[in-house]
């Protein structure tokens, strides 16, 4: 792809960086959007535990 992207003219080789750059600057987004997500949901889940045990320990 990089040699294909050096025949271009320099115009367009820029097109080509920015629009790849665009891509993988969303995809980067999505990633930590996901990550955030996953970390939400594990905490989320691991307080819904923590009454259960503390009732546990009490009686």
């Amino acid at each position: 792809m990089g040699s294909t992207v050096k025949q271009f003219y320099p115009y367009h080789q820029h097109l080509a960086k920015t629009r790849v750059f665009s891509v993988i600057s969303e995809l980067e987004l999505d990633h930590i959007k996901s990550q955030k997500l996953h970390e939400q949901q594990y905490q989320q889940n691991i307080s819904a535990l923590q009454p259960i045990s503390l009732y546990r320990k009490l009686y």
